[in-house]
């Protein structure tokens, strides 16, 4: 069920973003392959780390503590049509989802900027919607140690970034 709503969305991406179209039966055996994909790579791993292998860690997302919410959010840049994607999902402690937003946006300069923007649109909503106590969890690595820094911020998007925070 997961990779059917999973191929559904990246369906909507291609036509979008691509102009393609799959038909229903692609989503289905897009779908049926990355589960056959999913079950090899669970018999493959079922051995545990091999000597010599690859020791990496496995992250995983953090549940918030307590009665707190989570917000998600990321953006997606298409630079053929000037675009950039935004998806922004907030969930209680239980994982119940609160609210859900996705929208296209004219294109953004950077990935840093798509994604700072992101953030800032996730924080604004949490606002509107009076939930303060969130935890806020993104993949773009330079924009949440650009938040967690104190002081100005004087890199290229600085501006955006003190911006978000000055108004959380």
């Amino acid at each position: 069920m997961v990779l059917i709503m999973k191929n559904i969305w990246h369906r909507r991406n291609k036509f979008v973003f691509e102009k393609k179209f799959l038909s229903p039966a692609q989503v289905v055996q897009l779908s049926i392959a990355g589960h056959e994909d999913y079950k090899e790579a669970r018999r493959k791993g079922e051995g545990g780390p091999k000597a010599g292998g690859d020791d990496r860690r496995v992250l995983r997302r953090r549940r918030p503590e307590g009665r707190s919410l989570k917000a998600n959010f990321d953006a997606a840049l298409n630079e053929t049509l000037y675009l950039t994607g935004v998806g922004i999902v907030i969930r209680h402690h239980n994982g119940e989802l609160v609210a859900a937003k996705c929208a296209n946006r004219r294109y953004s300069s950077s990935s840093f900027a798509a994604e700072s923007m992101t953030l800032w649109e996730a924080m604004e909503m949490c606002k509107e919607l009076g939930l303060w106590d969130v935890y806020f969890e993104g993949d773009a690595k330079e924009v949440i140690e650009s938040v967690k820094r104190e002081g100005e911020n004087d890199s290229r998007h600085g501006q955006i970034i003190e911006a978000g925070v000055q108004s959380s």
